[in-house]
Formats: structure tokens, sequence, C-alpha cells
């Protein structure tokens, strides 16, 4: 570590000038018109007429405009920045020292932020006394990998991450193990250690048309930087990341924040006596304050019934098998909780990829409840659930079968075939018309209690992607009439932490 040295005791303004961790993001909405939006719950498309999707991957967002981009994730080389993202609705640029640029454009207005880390440090929450750990950041050439620029080392034993991710920026602080031992015993000396954080400082420039209303100032867990149309500037909570932090209580990371001239400086801070409790647990593993969020949409559960293997489950498998309705039929069910009813259903769309081959797919409506388990090939245990093809098995009364032991015609479909379509994989194949549509309706207006279909092929056995795939999950896209005139487009994030 470089000198640690006092600095003063401080009021709010001297509070901005050290402290460590970091992670915030930059989004934005985009896709061309011409594209099936993908991953977006609903858009307007007219007065009264809105299309909605569940399931899918995330691949666009919004603009203020009602248009679609598409996400564009990877920076390239440009000029004297080390690597630009620029064909996104959301413009990045960043060069050689860390600096972060991020433009938005609405109504042929440009607005800009640039976010900078400046240094590393502690703070006394209770005296708001601070010290710096390292205010000189060493910014060497950075690895450029995709969507990622990387620095190593900082700060001794600190590295430093920009990260482009469905269509928003973050930035990361990585903390090694031998930073965090040498932190740690510093803090051990410390007779005030009950009121020490460890923290990083942000400086963010705003153009000249954001502004940043006074009483967001201080110390919070949040904060709106600027509403701009139907989009936000806003850094929101964040915490600390460590191995198995996903399935434990989160460590919560405060912000401190000041005006400094057309700049803003944030204090992102956890307590030490959080970390060192992290530390002490994974004490050879790198941590880091980064709050990466996954944006998943995805409302949607499938499995699919094995006749050759009744008993088994395969609710957790990346892929599902189908062919005839009476051996490996495919079932999909959609929860349309997003959509207020009652609404009037014109066009229904399904989509699901499948494997290589040329098969003719029919969908039927089920009206047998049914749960997707886990289980990726075998039997249930006691006490799970999951949809199994055989629901005659008496040993197994507490599960949720579903099925009848074979005759799948009567009494777990109704109507004849939704849709019947001969379609070539590999890639996407679609299902619609007047009898999806409908089926979509009384799914949304509550008409049918269950909301699933069930997909089969009349020749070969094909292999379709479960919702367990990632980027070729299964999804539906719906256009319909409200009672509502309301506009139901979903805000995005410019900048979130």
């Amino acid at each position: 570590m470089r000198c640690t040295k006092i600095i003063r005791r401080v009021s709010g303004c001297a509070i901005a000038r050290m402290i460590l961790l970091a992670g915030a993001m930059i989004m934005i909405g985009v896709v061309s018109s011409a594209e099936v939006p993908v991953g977006a719950r609903k858009w307007r498309t007219g007065v009264d007429t809105f299309r909605a999707q569940i399931g899918g991957a995330i691949a666009n967002y919004q603009r203020p405009d009602s248009t679609w981009s598409a996400i564009v994730n990877d920076f390239v080389p440009e000029g004297d920045s080390v690597a630009v993202c620029s064909s996104a609705a959301l413009g990045t640029r960043v060069n050689d020292e860390g600096v972060v640029r991020v433009t938005h454009t609405l109504d042929g207005v440009e607005y800009t932020i640039t976010q900078k880390l400046i240094g590393v440090g502690w703070i006394n929450i209770d005296t708001r006394q601070s010290h710096w750990i390292d205010s000189t950041m060493s910014w060497s050439a950075p690895d450029i990998d995709s969507n990622i620029v990387a620095w190593s080392s900082v700060s001794p034993g600190v590295n430093y991450r920009i990260r482009k991710q469905n269509g928003r920026v973050e930035h990361g602080i990585f903390y090694s193990a031998a930073f965090l031992d040498s932190a740690v015993a510093l803090y051990d000396q410390r007779d005030d250690s009950a009121y020490i954080a460890l923290a990083n400082v942000m400086i963010y420039t705003l153009s000249a048309n954001l502004d940043h209303p006074d009483s967001a100032f201080g110390d919070v867990d949040r904060r709106v930087l600027k509403q701009v149309g139907w989009n936000r500037f806003s850094i929101r909570s964040h915490v600390l990341h460590y191995p198995g932090s996903e399935e434990t209580d989160a460590v919560p990371v405060r912000l401190y924040w000041e005006k400094r001239g057309n700049s803003l400086v944030c204090v992102e801070y956890v307590m030490m006596h959080d970390i060192k409790v992290v530390h002490q647990a994974y004490p050879t593993a790198t941590i880091w304050h980064n709050a990466t969020e996954t944006l998943d949409l995805n409302d949607i559960e499938d499995t699919w019934l094995n006749s050759g293997a009744p008993n088994n489950n395969y609710g957790g498998e990346d892929y599902n098998h189908c062919d005839g309705l009476n051996s490996h039929p495919y079932l999909i069910k959609f929860n349309t909780s997003d959509i207020t009813p009652p609404v009037t259903v014109s066009a229904c769309s399904l989509y699901v990829r499948i494997g290589s081959g040329t098969n003719t797919w029919n969908v039927r409506r089920v009206t047998t409840a049914w749960t997707e388990g886990t289980k990726t090939g075998s039997e249930i245990e006691e006490f799970e659930s999951g949809a199994t093809y055989n629901e005659s098995n008496d040993s197994y009364a507490f599960h949720v079968y579903w099925g009848d032991g074979g005759d799948w015609g009567s009494s777990d479909y109704v109507g004849s075939n939704s849709d019947s379509r001969s379609q070539t994989g590999p890639g996407f194949v679609y299902h619609e018309g007047s009898t999806l549509a409908g089926d979509m309706e009384g799914f949304i207006n509550g008409t049918y209690s269950v909301k699933s279909w069930a997909m089969y092929s009349n020749s070969s056995t094909q292999v379709v992607n479960s919702t367990e795939s990632a980027s070729k999950e299964p999804y539906v896209v719906i256009v319909y009439t409200a009672s509502s005139t309301a506009d139901f487009r979903r805000r995005r994030t410019i900048i979130q932490q």
C-alpha cells in the first residue's frame, strides 16, 4: 500500500476525497423497427394497440420515440480512445485513463455524463475523518476483450474494469486477497474500528443540460441524477460481491454525494467489519463491489415428458426432446400477470428454437395443471414436485404429476391443433393463428386457469431449447387491445449503479 495519512477531520465537503469500492452502470434502450423486440414486456404500437412479449432473451431497448434498436456490447478501438461503442442508442467511450463518457440523444438534444475513479481510502462514518490509501491511480495499458476494458493494479492489489452488458456500462473494483489481508490488519489496530468503512471516490461530470437537485445529496442508498424523457440517469443501491454472495444476505454499500461546481463526487463505502467477515470466510478470494444485475424477463416454464422413463422429470435441462403427442410432448406455460385484463388478442406467435431437420409441428392447449421441476432426467424424490409422464405411481402421492399414463388425447388437451406448420431448423421456428390468439386471450383474461400449450411433431424426434438455454429461450409475442389507453412503455435506466 502507498502511505496512509490522516488528511483532516472533515465536513461533508471533504468526505468526497477518498475511499474504496465501485460499480456503476449505464443503460439505455435499443432495436431496428424491422426486428422483433426480444425481452421487452410490452410496447405501444397505436392509440390502443399494444405488443407484448413473454419470455425470451434481452436483445433490445426502447428509444423515447417508441422505436427500438439493438443492444450493442462490443467495444472497438478509435483514435486516441481506448475503446468506443457508438452504434447503440447509448454511446460509450473509454479512454486510457479509465474515463468513461456516456451519451444519450433525446429529441435532438445530446446528454452526456462522464465518470472516473480518483482514489481509494478509509472513512470514519461517525466523525467523518478520512484517510487516503491511494489518491494517485496508475493507468497502465488496459486489456480489451470484446465488451470489457480492464486495468491491472490501478493501486497495489486493486484492479479496475469497465464492462458493457445488455445496454449498460458498469465499472467494478476488485480487491486481491493480499490487499484485504493488509486492510484487515490495519483495521484491527484501530480503536474506532466499529465506525471504519473502506471506500472509493468516483467523480461524475454532467453536461449543462443535466441538473442535479440538492435534495439528493448527502448519505443515501440510491440517487436519481436526472429524468430524461422515458429514461433516467440513476445511481441505484448496490452490494459487495464475493463467492456465494448470491445465496446469502447482501453486504450493503452506501453512497455519499457532494456537488463540486459542474461535477458530482460520489463516495461509495462499505463497513470494514462486514468486509472482515467476508475475507475471513474466503481468505484467498478476490472480492468486488459491483451491482451486476441480469435483466431476465423470462416468465415462461417448460419441460418435456418421456414415455420411455415415465417417472422422470426434465425441468432443469437445457434441451427438451419433442416428437409424438403420446411419447415426447414438449410443455410450455406462461405468466401473463404483467398484462392487465380485459384484452382482445388479435395475433399471437410462439417462437421456439429447434435443432436441425424438417418437421411438422403442432400446438395444443393444455388443461391439466403441471409444474416444471428441476430434475435433468432423474426420478422425483418424495415431497418434490415436477411434471412426469406417469401420474399413476401411488408411491409418489405427494408429487405433482402431469399425464394419465398414456391417454394423452382426451383429458389433457382440448380442441384441434392450434397450429400445424412444417419448418426447418436449426433456429427459431414459430407458430401462429387464430387458435393461439384465442388461447392467449383466455390466458390473460382468466378464461383458462392453466396457461399452457403442448408442442409435438409428426415425424422424428427433435431437440428444443429450453428456458435454461441462455439467449435461445422460447418466447411468445402478442398483439392486443386493452380497455386502458395508458402508455406501457418501460422506462429504461441510463446510468445505474
